[in-house]
Order: C-alpha cells, then structure tokens, then sequence
C-alpha cells in the first residue's frame, strides 16, 4: 500500500513549481516566447492582401477598401498574438548615408530625411531600419530603410483590431536575409494580459523579500558607510548626467552642421554640372535623363551626331573620361541618335575644402 507524501516532498514540488514561474520573467525566455505565436503570412494578390495562417494553410482574402469589412467565414480569432509575415513585394528598401552622429537619434532623423530618401512623408509610411556598417574614419552611417506606404496596411490592421486579432508584429525579411524588420506601430500592437505578470511579479516579490532578509544584518552594518558617501555620489551623478546632456546636444548639433553642408555641397554640384553640359552640348542635343551618382554624370537623350558628344565632354575642365554606356540607337525617321553616355566629375579643390 502507498502511503501519503511526506513534507519535504510536498515542499520540493512547491519549490519546483515556483522555479518554473519565475523563470518564465527570466529575459532569456523572451526569443522562446515568440514560439508561441501564431504565424501568419500576408501577401498582395489581384488588388487584395491574401492572408494565409495556421499549418494547414487556409488562404482568406481581404479587401483592404472594404471600410466595413466582416470577419472571413472560417478564420478563427488566435488566443496567442498573431505575427504578421509580410510579403518582400510589399516594402521598398533604399539604403541611407548619414553622419555616425546621427545613430544616436536615428530613428528621428530618418523621419526628418524620408522625403529625401523615398516618394513619401514620414507620416505616409511604416518603416523600420538597420544600420549595414559604421565607418569611424570616416564618420560615416550606412543604414538600409524599409518602408511600406501606410494606405497598404492600415486598412488592415484596423481590420484585424475590430476582429479582436491580437496582433504581435509585422515582420519582413529581405532577400533572405536572416534580419528581421518589424514594420507594426506601437498602436496596433497587443497588449499582454496582467494577470499572469502580476501574480509572477507577487512571486518574484516574495523571493526577493526572502532574499533581503537573508542579508539583512551585513546590509545595516554598511549603510552607515553609505549615508556618509551619498552626498559625494550625487554630486559625482549630477556632473554626469550634465556632462551627457551637453554630449549629446554637441551631436545634435554636429549632425545638424554636417547634413546641411552636405546638402549645400550636393546642390552646388548639380548646379555646377547642369551649367557646365548647357554651355557644352550642342543646341540640337537634347537631355532626356540627366542622374549624377557621386562623382559620375550619366546623360540620356538624343542628337544628329552622337559621336561629337564625347570630344565636347572631355573639352571641359570638370569633365573627363567621357564614354558611351550603351550602344548608339538610330532614329532613322528623325534623322537624330539616341546615346547613353557617362562622364566622371572632377573635383575642384576649393570644394572640398568647403
């Protein structure tokens, strides 16, 4: 006959059952607990968003106009938060080239600079970034930008928010690239129930209540000692954190300094090419396409002699190195021909010491 469990054992599976709460606050369960969640795949099709989940694949379309769209009939509502994946077709990647200065404040200058580095207005998309590589010697940021137009996916997540899905993040990856980009607001975002952080805190509490106990005597022994050094820990912190606001205020300031001259010296450039390629190029030649990558010139467009171009280019001062990109293309019926050509941009000094 089986007799009763004796004290220590019930003691020992009181303890074991704590552990196990207390380790699910413990950080490290954070990249576990995303195992949890529902993974669901979102991609566009024929002018809807086609919305896959669970494993057996169940394909449910959604008309992102619909304004009073209903729940699709047999998609069910997860009790986990749901992560959105989205497809690579939806997001437009640009990378970015800034002062090193500006990592600090990044997300903030990124929103300062959409416009100049995509189509829209920071408050038109969700994006989100990664710094690529930092080159110190040169004080330089390369980042890449991913954004998604807000009329996209906006209808959706209020969709999905009206039909209770709680939803956890909206990831994209790039090329197969292993980096992940969480493209979903804060607003949309679930918000974890209380009850099971609470009752874990009221544990983690105890055990630390427990614990200060255990140490109560040496602590008292030495806060004496402490009382007295708290006035000089103060003022050593107040310096600091002085020392710090002023820092970072020197690299607002800085990057602020730096973009600016930046962009003055890039205007003056295309301003400088333009002026030079009016007085150079025939009267008969026109420009279809002029794009100025750092220090190269590539020009587009059509005229009578294509072959004259490059002895007028390589004529001037800034201008050298004057080459066809493509094949030359006949136009037989206007008598005129259509040219690719590239030219790199010689720097005059004076600029770059500016």
């Amino acid at each position: 006959m089986l007799g009763k469990p004796g004290v220590p054992q019930a003691v020992g599976g009181f303890l074991a059952w704590w552990r196990g709460e207390l380790a699910a606050l413990w950080p490290g369960r954070a990249s576990s607990a995303d195992s949890d969640a529902a993974i669901w795949e979102l991609s566009p099709l024929d002018g809807q968003l086609s919305l896959r989940t669970g494993s057996d694949g169940a394909r449910y379309l959604i008309d992102p106009d619909d304004d009073e769209a209903e729940l699709p009939a047999g998609l069910k509502v997860p009790a986990t938060p749901v992560v959105l994946q989205l497809d690579p077709a939806f997001a437009m990647v640009a990378p970015v080239e800034l002062p090193l200065a500006a990592e600090e404040n990044l997300d903030r200058v990124l929103s300062y600079q959409m416009d100049h580095e995509t189509p829209f207005t920071a408050d038109q998309v969700f994006f989100d970034h990664r710094v690529t590589v930092r080159d110190r010697g040169a004080q330089k940021l390369f980042a890449e930008l991913v954004v998604i137009p807000r009329r996209v996916l906006e209808p959706l997540f209020e969709h999905l928010r009206s039909w209770g899905v709680p939803l956890k993040a909206a990831t994209l990856s790039i090329d197969g690239d292993s980096h992940s980009y969480n493209l979903l607001p804060d607003a949309w975002r679930a918000t974890p129930r209380r009850w099971p952080l609470l009752l874990n805190g009221a544990l983690a509490a105890a055990a630390l209540v427990l614990l200060a106990a255990g140490v109560a005597l040496p602590l008292f022994a030495k806060q004496q000692t402490l009382d007295a050094l708290e006035p000089q820990v103060k003022e050593a912190r107040d310096a600091a954190l002085a020392t710090r606001q002023l820092r970072e205020e020197t690299e607002q300031l800085r990057a602020r300094l730096d973009f600016a001259r930046n962009e003055k010296r890039d205007r003056v450039k295309l301003l400088d090419v333009l002026g030079e390629l009016t007085s150079l190029l025939p009267d008969d030649t026109w420009l279809l396409q002029l794009e100025v990558r750092g220090d190269e010139v590539q020009l587009r467009g059509e005229t009578p002699n294509a072959a004259q171009l490059v002895g007028l280019l390589e004529a001037s001062e800034r201008l050298r190195n004057a080459r066809f990109r493509s094949p030359v293309v006949q136009i037989a019926a206007a008598g005129r021909e259509r040219f690719h050509l590239s030219v790199d941009l010689q720097q005059q000094q004076e600029e770059d010491d500016q």
